[in-house]
């Protein structure tokens, strides 16, 4: 993340975090910051501040669309659920999107 807006010239608030759980559940429950940029949710206005990064669930996220997403924890996607959620979730994103889930 840190890399595109460092080095790719991309601004915090068009990267955008889909989880699948709750952020007390997910695999940035403990994240306030990543480097030097607010890690908030996404605000139900819409309205982005230009230094936050934010993050978001699909069913938050519903309609809209966010120039890089990163998609996580897909492991905790129910198994018969998978293709059409995953499909769901990477139709939001209109220039890169980046899957991550945890082995068990």
């Amino acid at each position: 993340i840190l890399e595109l807006i460092n080095s790719q010239s991309i601004r915090p608030n068009q990267i955008l975090i889909m989880t699948n759980s709750n952020k007390k559940d997910s695999s940035i429950s403990g994240m306030k910051k990543i480097g030097k940029y607010k890690l908030s949710r996404i605000p139900k206005s819409g309205n982005m501040t230009r230094n936050n990064i934010y993050y978001s669930s699909i069913n938050s996220f519903k309609g809209l669309e966010t120039d890089i997403l990163f998609i996580i924890d897909t492991d905790m996607i129910e198994e018969n659920d998978i293709e059409i959620k995953l499909y769901t979730e990477i139709s939001r994103g209109k220039n890169k999107v980046y899957i991550y889930s945890v082995k068990k």
